[in-house]
C-alpha cells in the first residue's frame, strides 16, 4: 500500500493535472503522510467500535430481570411539567399506575401553566388512594436543570428515596420496582437508565440515533473501564441522604442557570463516597409531535454532552476525535483512490459501525433506529461538525462553562462493591 501511495499521486487524470502539484518530493511525502494518518484514524475507530460491541453487549448480560423482591421501600416521584398534549397525558397515567405499595408523587408545574394544573388536578380524583401533590413554581422550568425542583421539593417530599423523572418520560407499571432494586446495596447513591425513543418521522430519529449509535456506546465503554460516573437523561433514582450533602447540593443549585448536564450530575454523588448505577430497566422518551424546535432540541441534547465532555474531559473529548470512522475511512477512499487495502479496511470500519448501532438497537428494543438506521451515516457527519467546532479554542466557550477542577476524577471507594454486581434491571 506503501508504494502505491507514493506512486498514487503521479498517476492522476491528464484531465486534472494542471490543478494538482505533487512531483515535487515534499508533495508526495504529505500525501504519504495524510494517507498513513487516515489509515491510523481508521485503526483507531475499529479499536474504539470493537471495544464498544464488547461493553455493549456485557451491559446486557449483566442486566437482570427482578420479577418479584421483597425490597419496596417508599418513594417520592417528581415530574416536572411544562408544556401538556395527549402523549404528556399518558405519561401522567403511567405514574398513577405503578404496581407499588407506597409511594408519593410531586408534580412541579410553572405558575400559569393552566391545562397542566388541571390536568393534575383531575389526576387527584381519578386516583384518590395516591399520595398526589402539585407544586407551583414560580421559576420558569428547565428541561434538565434539577436544581429549581430539588429545593422546592424537600419541604414536601416524605420518603428518603426520590425518584426524578422527565416530562417527556412513560414507563411501565413495573418501573419503581425495577428501579429499586441496587438501592439493596447501601453506597448505592443514583440509579439511572437508558431511553428508547418514539420518533415521528425522520427529523426526531435523528437526534434519537445520535443518543443511541454515539453517545451510549461512549458511556458504555467509560462504565466498562472505570465504573459509572454519568447519568442519563429521563429519569434517576437517588437517596435523599446524598442530597443532604451541602456541596452536593449548593452544586446542583449553583449550576441550575447553566444547564447542568446529566454527565456532570452523575459525578457528584462519587466524589462523597456514593456509587451510581446504570440499570438495565428501559424507559420511553415520547413528547409531541415533530417541530422544528423538538428537532433542535434533541440535536441540542447530544451537543450539551459533548460540551460537558469538554470542559470536564478534555482527555476523553480529544480521543473522540478518533471515533469517527466513517468519515475518516471515506476519505482514505478519496486519498488512495480507491487503492485495494483502503477498500479494505473502510469496509471493515462501515461494517463494525453498522454492527455497534444494531447491536445498541437490540438491546434498548428501540423499533425507531431500526426504522431509521438510514439516518447514522447522517448523524456522524453531524456530530464531527460539532465536535470540530468545539474542537477551536473561543472565549466564548471558556466562559460557557466552569472550570473542571471541581469535577475532578472521583476515586472508586473501596467499601463498596463492584459494578458488575450492582448494575441491575430488566431488558
Amino acid at each position: 500500500m506503501i508504494k502505491y501511495l507514493i506512486q498514487a499521486p503521479l498517476s492522476y487524470p491528464n484531465a486534472i493535472a494542471p490543478f494538482i502539484v505533487l512531483a515535487h518530493p515534499m508533495d508526495v511525502l504529505l500525501h504519504l503522510s495524510l494517507s498513513l494518518g487516515l489509515a491510523s484514524l481508521c485503526c483507531g475507530a475499529l479499536g474504539f467500535y470493537g471495544y464498544a460491541l464488547y461493553s455493549t453487549l456485557n451491559y446486557w448480560l449483566q442486566s437482570e430481570t427482578v420479577p418479584y423482591s421483597e425490597f419496596q421501600p417508599p418513594v417520592t416521584l417528581l415530574k416536572r411539567l411544562r408544556r401538556l398534549d395527549p402523549a404528556t397525558q399518558a405519561s401522567l397515567v403511567s405514574l398513577c399506575q405503578q404496581h407499588y405499595p407506597t409511594y408519593q408523587i410531586l408534580f412541579l408545574v410553572e405558575d400559569g401553566a393552566t391545562a397542566a394544573i388541571d390536568t393534575v388536578g383531575k389526576l387527584i380524583q381519578q386516583f384518590p388512594e395516591r399520595d398526589i401533590q402539585l407544586i407551583v413554581s414560580s421559576q420558569p422550568l428547565d428541561n434538565h436543570a434539577w436544581g429549581p425542583g430539588l429545593i422546592q421539593a424537600t419541604t414536601l417530599a416524605r420518603y428518603d428515596l426520590w425518584v426524578l423523572i422527565d416530562p417527556d418520560i412513560q414507563v411501565g407499571p413495573d418501573y419503581l420496582h425495577q428501579l429499586v432494586q441496587p438501592f439493596r446495596y447501601p453506597g448505592v447513591g443514583i440509579v439511572t437508565c437508558p431511553s428508547r425513543w418514539q420518533s415521528h418521522d425522520w427529523a426526531t430519529a435523528l437526534a434519537a440515533i445520535g443518543t443511541v449509535t454515539d453517545l451510549y456506546p461512549g458511556l458504555l465503554v467509560t462504565r466498562q473501564r472505570e465504573g459509572v460516573h454519568f447519568t442519563l437523561s429521563g429519569t434517576l433514582a437517588l437517596r435523599r441522604a446524598l442530597l443532604d450533602q451541602p456541596a452536593c447540593l449548593d452544586s446542583l443549585a449553583a449550576q441550575q442557570s447553566q444547564h447542568i448536564s446529566d454527565l456532570r450530575l452523575g459525578r457528584l454523588p462519587a466524589i462523597h463516597g456514593y456509587r451510581v448505577v446504570l440499570s438495565g430497566y428501559v424507559v420511553e422518551q415520547i413528547g409531541e409531535r415533530p417541530t422544528a424546535d423538538s428537532w433542535i432540541e434533541g440535536v441540542r441534547r447530544h451537543f450539551r454532552s459533548i460540551q460537558d465532555l469538554h470542559a470536564t474531559r478534555p482527555e476523553l473529548y480529544w480521543l473522540k476525535g478518533i471515533t469517527y470512522g466513517t468519515l475518516s475511512s471515506s476519505l482514505l477512499l478519496l486519498v488512495t483512490h480507491g487503492a485495494a487495502l483502503a477498500w479494505a479496511l473502510c469496509g471493515l470500519t462501515w461494517m463494525l459501525r453498522l454492527l455497534l448501532g444494531s447491536v445498541m438497537s437490540f438491546v434498548l428494543c428501540d423499533r425507531t433506529i431500526r426504522r431509521y438506521f438510514w439516518l447514522l451515516p447522517v448523524w456522524d457527519l453531524l456530530s464531527f461538525g460539532v465536535w470540530c467546532w468545539l474542537s477551536v479554542p473561543s472565549a466564548a466557550l471558556r466562559t460557557q462553562h466552569p472550570s473542571p477542577s471541581g469535577l475532578a476524577k472521583p476515586s472508586a471507594s473501596p467499601a463498596l462493591g463492584s459494578t458488575t454486581l450492582l448494575d441491575a434491571g430488566v431488558r
